[in-house]
């Protein structure tokens, strides 16, 4: 039998690898960047908007299980011209090691 690779215990290490993994076979030209990270906040209505809505009660506060981080990296690429264009990507990934999102500048 094959062994699981190790993951790390910290899950914003955890999830820098899958944004790094991404991130590499997306746009191999930000492969080497060191990524900068931030908690994406989770927007929870209020109890009177719930009802207005006609939810049954008051939603769960937000977890660190549910928790999803974006991570951004910065870098630059050449254009065909010749010219040096700023590329940004960024990542969200969630608790799960999942990617939410994956998009970058043009």
């Amino acid at each position: 039998m094959g062994r699981r690779p190790r993951t790390p215990a910290d899950p914003v290490a955890a999830a820098r690898d899958v944004a790094r993994a991404e991130v590499a076979r997306r746009w191999p030209e930000l492969a080497g960047v060191e990524p900068t990270v931030t908690p994406r906040s989770q927007c929870v209505p209020s109890a009177p908007e719930l009802e207005r809505a006609g939810a049954a009660g008051p939603a769960p506060l937000a977890t660190p299980a549910g928790a999803e981080y974006t991570f951004t990296f910065a870098g630059h690429t050449h254009t065909p011209d010749g010219y040096t264009m700023p590329r940004i990507a960024r990542v969200t990934v969630d608790s799960q090691r999942r990617i939410v999102k994956a998009t970058t500048s043009k």
